[in-house]
């Protein structure tokens, strides 16, 4: 089985050496190439980045250790500049209703995917008005799939009146950027078909689409779990359809981000945003500095904090000056609710996270709040060690569990008296 790029890079530089040699060059190469082909990363960027790391070797004679660290170096270096060194955000055309279209093949997310992206930008623009549409008449229910998407947000959908449905696909696609700008639209989103990208009759009429309507953005959406097929489809659209960026879908814990190398080594296309799992909010923009830190196993803080942040559920906000149990269990399950905790771990370094038992510890938080009387939840003052061991004992946790509960109470009444 393959091991992700994040834990073969990690298995590299995790063992101990001893001093460097001179014959020990191509054995520590040698392992290093043999890791790297354990992940999903191409042999071409593997057999780059090793003859590199051969030529620099002929330089310097340090300790192995040293020698490593010119190697992690190298990696970082090479990464870093291949991903595109920033973030390059989405072309949209000034003084215009903007449109974005998304293809790629079937079932690889891009349904869910178009309100992610919908209401991500909504969120980063207040201003922005965002409507979104579908074209897949092929599955079986895809359009009300994506308008029930939209209860609870403040997307709005447009719908194709049957009588048009039986039109070309084109003429559906100027109906709903006809519909989305008569409405005073900022942006429409439209959602396609998943097609085969062999299939010519499809890609026929999804270029019929490009033309007729002109997008912004044409965004190829990539299943990052597929390997080296995954590379082959990207090529095969970019042949026929002008892809102006790449999206990254199920990465979840980051383990299949590799395929990003693999793909902007194919076509040098973007890569605009990962997909990180099924909730509304698990979207994240592409950042090929974070990207790099995270595939070498450096702790991605920054990266965190804007995950955390870039939701509208005020988790960190909160417009109380008292803070009691029944505020921590409220906050406790919107973590739960809105964010990938797989996903949030993956921004540590492997050793870091390697322990922890991720969702569980949650869950045990949130049953020894449950376990506490509505006074004790109001007051914790009142919870003496007859109560804790009554919590315990009903919450099927150890005492240790209730005083980290507890202290994680008073940590959070801290900050509130900082703030107010």
């Amino acid at each position: 089985m393959l091991m992700d790029v994040k834990s073969s890079i990690h298995s590299f530089f995790s063992k101990k050496d001893t001093y460097y040699q001179v014959q020990k060059i191509d054995d520590l190469l040698l392992e290093l190439k043999n890791n790297l082909l354990n992940s999903d990363i191409s042999i071409d960027f593997i057999n780059n980045i090793i003859q590199k790391i051969r030529i620099e070797s002929i330089k310097f004679k340090p300790e192995a250790a040293d020698f490593k660290k010119k190697i992690f170096t190298l990696l970082y270096s090479e990464i870093y500049s291949l991903l595109g060194n920033a973030f390059t955000g989405l072309t949209l055309a000034p003084l215009k209703m903007k449109v974005i279209v998304l293809c790629g093949t079937q079932g690889v997310g891009k349904t869910s995917f178009c309100i992610k992206l919908a209401t991500h930008l909504e969120r980063q623009k207040n201003s922005l008005r965002v409507a979104i549409g579908s074209l897949d008449n092929k599955r079986p229910a895809a359009q009300e799939q994506l308008k029930k998407s939209t209860i609870n947000t403040d997307i709005d959908y447009i719908t194709i009146p049957e009588e048009l449905k039986s039109s070309s696909l084109a003429q559906q696609a100027f109906y709903l950027y006809k519909m989305a700008y008569q409405a005073g639209y900022s942006l429409i989103i439209i959602d396609t078909a998943g097609i085969s990208p062999v299939n010519m009759f499809e890609i026929k009429r999804l270029q019929s689409v490009v033309e007729k309507i002109n997008p912004d953005e044409v965004m190829l959406l990539i299943d990052s779990t597929a390997g080296q097929v995954a590379t082959n489809i990207a090529l095969k659209f970019n042949q026929f359809i002008n892809i102006t960026g790449i999206v990254l879908t199920k990465v979840e814990e980051q383990n299949n981000i590799g395929t990003a190398i693999n793909i902007k080594m194919a076509v040098n296309k973007p890569i605009k945003y990962l997909s990180i799992g099924e909730k509304i909010n698990d979207i994240e923009e592409f950042n090929p500095k974070r990207i790099t830190k995270r595939m070498l196993n450096l702790k991605d803080s920054s990266g965190f904090t804007e995950y955390i942040l870039n939701t509208d559920n005020n988790l960190i906000k909160n417009t109380k000056s008292t803070f009691d149990f029944n505020d921590l269990y409220q906050k406790l399950l919107a973590i739960k609710n809105n964010y990938n905790i797989d996903y949030i771990l993956s921004f540590l370094p492997l050793k870091t996270n390697k322990n922890i038992e991720k969702n569980k510890t949650l869950i045990k938080e949130m049953a020894v709040i449950l376990s506490m009387t509505y006074k004790e939840r109001k007051d914790p003052n009142l919870i003496d060690n007859n109560r804790k061991q009554r919590i315990a004992k009903g919450s099927g946790c150890t005492l240790d569990n209730v005083e980290a509960v507890i202290n994680r109470l008073s940590r959070t009444q801290k900050k509130l008296v900082a703030t107010f």
